[in-house]
């Protein structure tokens, strides 16, 4: 789906307001500049305010404040405002109030109030909380690494935490109870309960500041239990400040093993990049996938590194094949990577196509991403396709079959986020009925053609003739025998045959096929692929996308004229 003006002018404020994207963006590192700049001007200029003589630049110090106040209001809005890209969790009304109250947001907003109180109730009692700008200096944790550590170790360390302060706790209020018990007979004034006892106790770990403990036990045994409470106050801050320490350290080791996986995720991906195929007329294309002996010879990696690259990464992921074909059973493991720009996977959209790939197997399917990429961007073709779903995943939040489903009979859409997304760029793309929308699936290798085309038949339906209720208009049918007739002389000199109806049936109202084509109205066929081509060697495999490519482009020439 092309995205509106304001989408993209929402997700560039996204860009610039995220520090993560300081490493590779000059325009981010020019907003972070200005931000900090501000930051440090205001807690200067709350600085001078204090000396005496400074009344004499009040006119420029309220400009300046004026300057950062807006700034900051405006940052705290495009914050809120573009949250929902940054993490699910902040999406709709619920999600902006959930993000208000993450930490670097409470500091944003504690950084604009001060100020706008200063500002539009000047002369007022309220007006001296204007001092409290220099809070503003808090801002700065956000691009200090050092507080983003901090504030991960206290989160991940919080059960730790709540349980130590909870056995303080327990300790304090059984030695208040036995000083209660102890000293209320010498001291009846002093500890006249055992909720005054407490309140000692607690006085005693914030050195006594409101003068409730400004006397002592006399008896020895009291002694002894205050030496306790004593110790424990040296345990309050003690061990809350060792967990934090230890899990300060933690943090920073484990950015250290982030920052080498990221490193190993960036070289695997580089692996893929883009080369000249001499096969496809020295179309840049990705590579199509690599083997795990491949690379650790190449990137030295261990295979450790490399499946924890790819465990960390969403655009890489492990595949079964055969080494032979006439194994039984898949032997071999390989790695494949994909462009992850949607929700659901990704989107290639050329500049003007009639011609829309559908990919719906790409997460369940090996070699069919790279055969649906490949061919849209030979033929300039606009693709959508799945990288994240299949029936057969284990997790409730991808399992889901793209390829058929009931909910595609029943025209509804689940609520599971990237399904809506895929199915609505399919139908945005379409610019008219006289479209094409060409869906790729998979075949079993036992059958006895490598192409099967298929467009709404019964099985055996093994002409355009036979389809009683064909998913392409009637105006389109001589444009379809056509690509079917060229698509077969095309892969003859290849030894592939072509098929249509002969072992497939698209019939069924859950195929997406046909749910495409009833929401689009466009012509609709479905191309079933070979396993066995798929995954096929580099020269068998090109040599049949460079034949598929002009027949699907010639479909698109008599599409236009």
């Amino acid at each position: 789906m092309i995205p509106s003006p304001l989408q993209r002018f929402k997700l560039l404020v996204a860009k610039l307001l995220d520090e993560r994207n300081l490493a590779t963006s000059k325009a981010t590192k020019v907003t972070t500049f200005i931000i900090v700049g501000l930051i440090l001007i205001s807690a200067f200029q709350v600085v001078l305010d204090s000396i005496p003589g400074a009344l004499r630049f009040s006119r420029l110090f309220q400009v300046a404040n004026l300057t950062c106040t807006t700034v900051f209001t405006l940052e705290l809005i495009l914050r809120v405002w573009t949250a929902d890209l940054l993490d699910d969790r902040f999406v709709g009304f619920k999600g902006r109030i959930a993000y208000l109250l993450t930490p670097y947001a409470v500091i944003d907003v504690v950084a604009v109030i001060p100020a706008l109180v200063g500002i539009f109730l000047p002369g007022t009692s309220w007006s001296s909380l204007k001092v409290l700008r220099i809070l503003r200096l808090l801002k700065l944790a956000r691009f200090l690494k050092s507080f983003n550590f901090i504030i991960e170790a206290t989160r991940k360390k919080k059960s730790e935490l709540s349980i130590s302060m909870q056995i303080l706790l327990l300790l304090t209020f059984i030695l208040s109870v036995l000083l209660f018990q102890v000293e209320n007979a010498a001291q009846p004034d002093e500890f006249s309960s055992i909720g005054q006892a407490m309140l000692w106790s607690m006085s005693q770990y914030i050195g006594d500041i409101g003068g409730y403990a400004d006397f002592q036990p006399v008896t020895t045994l009291g002694k002894l239990l205050a030496s306790g409470v004593g110790i424990l106050s040296i345990a309050l801050f003690a061990v809350p400040s060792g967990i934090i320490a230890s899990g300060f350290v933690e943090e920073m080791d484990e950015e250290k093993k982030r920052n080498e996986v990221s490193r190993h995720v960036e070289l695997i991906e580089a692996s893929f990049s883009e080369k000249p195929v001499a096969a496809m007329g020295r179309l840049p294309l990705q590579a199509r996938k690599r083997t795990l002996p491949f690379l650790q010879s190449k990137l030295e990696l261990t295979p450790e590194e490399i499946m924890q690259a790819i465990r960390s990464s969403r655009q890489l992921r492990l595949k079964w094949e055969k080494s032979s074909p006439e194994l039984k059973v898949s032997d071999l493991t390989v790695i494949e990577y994909f462009n992850l720009n949607r929700p659901y996977g990704f989107e290639y959209i050329p500049a003007k196509t009639n011609i829309h790939v559908i990919n719906p197997q790409g997460r369940g399917e090996r070699g069919i991403s790279h055969f649906g990429y490949s061919l849209g961007k030979a033929g300039g073709h606009h693709v959508v396709s799945n990288e994240v779903f299949a029936g057969s995943e284990i997790l409730p939040q991808i399992k889901y079959n793209l390829t058929k489903n009931p909910d595609f009979a029943k025209d509804t859409v689940p609520d599971i986020p990237g399904v809506p997304e895929f199915l609505q760029d399919i139908q945005t793309g379409i610019e008219k009925e006289t479209d094409w929308i060409v869906v790729l699936r998979s075949s079993a290798s036992h059958r006895k053609a490598q192409f099967h085309v298929t467009f709404g038949g019964e099985k055996g339906d093994s002409s355009v003739s036979a389809v009683a209720n064909p998913t392409v208009s009637s105006e389109a049918l001589a444009n379809l025998e056509s690509f079917i007739q060229r698509f077969k002389e095309a892969m003859r000199p290849l030894g592939h045959a072509v098929g249509t109806h002969e072992d497939f049936v698209s019939t069924s109202p859950n195929l997406l096929h046909n749910y495409v084509h009833r929401h689009t109205g466009a012509n609709v066929i479905s191309i079933f692929i070979s396993v066995e081509l798929l995954s096929a060697t580099s020269k068998d495999y090109y040599a049949a996308l460079a034949a598929l490519t002009p027949c699907l482009k010639a479909l698109e020439s008599n599409v236009q004229s």
